[in-house]
């Protein structure tokens, strides 16, 4: 409370900025889920990081070779991973995009909210088309087989040792049903 007094004495407007700032921070811990840029919501980064016991993967072999990380800079084996991953997600996020978002902005507007208008429908055979001419202009190499797995292995440690364990294999449209 000191310092209030004291920097209302010495300026007004430094007073009134910490002041709001301060108030601000206390509404959004407050709120649980308000985020405004460029303060922080220290709710954000305090959660706790649960172990995990699996991890999905997902496995690109190309001509016969599935593609390993280390063959690849970190930017290009997310431009390799990335896309294959988001594409499996499409159905989910467009669910919930739709669910969360747009259907409560639009039932607040009075507007009727078609799923149709909304909803994305994956296309399988499109995306790997798509994804054999990306591939072929990042591993610049021509593509004449393509296939996509995505196998859970579960983790477990040994000595000090991380060592997974291949529990299911599934292939990319059984994976991204």
């Amino acid at each position: 409370m000191m310092y209030f007094q004291q920097l209302y004495r010495t300026n007004k407007f430094w007073f009134l900025f910490v002041l709001i700032f301060a108030l601000c921070q206390i509404f959004i811990n407050y709120k649980q889920g308000i985020v405004i840029t460029p303060l922080y919501h220290y709710g954000m980064y305090s959660k706790k990081v649960e172990s995990i016991d699996s991890i999905e993967l997902y496995a690109v072999k190309i001509n016969g070779k599935v593609l390993q990380p280390f063959q690849f800079s970190a930017q290009e084996w997310d431009k390799l991973m990335l896309p294959v991953h988001q594409y499996c997600k499409i159905e989910k996020h467009n669910n919930d995009l739709f669910s969360k978002d747009i259907k409560r902005i639009l039932n607040r507007l009075y507007l009727t909210a078609d799923t149709s208008n909304f909803i994305v429908q994956k296309q399988p055979e499109t995306f790997l088309n798509w994804y054999k001419n990306y591939v072929s202009t990042i591993i610049s190499a021509p593509i004449t087989n393509l296939e996509i797995n995505k196998i859970t292995s579960h983790l477990t440690e040994e000595n000090g040792v991380i060592k997974f364990t291949t529990v299911a294999t599934k292939s990319f449209n059984e994976a991204c049903k």
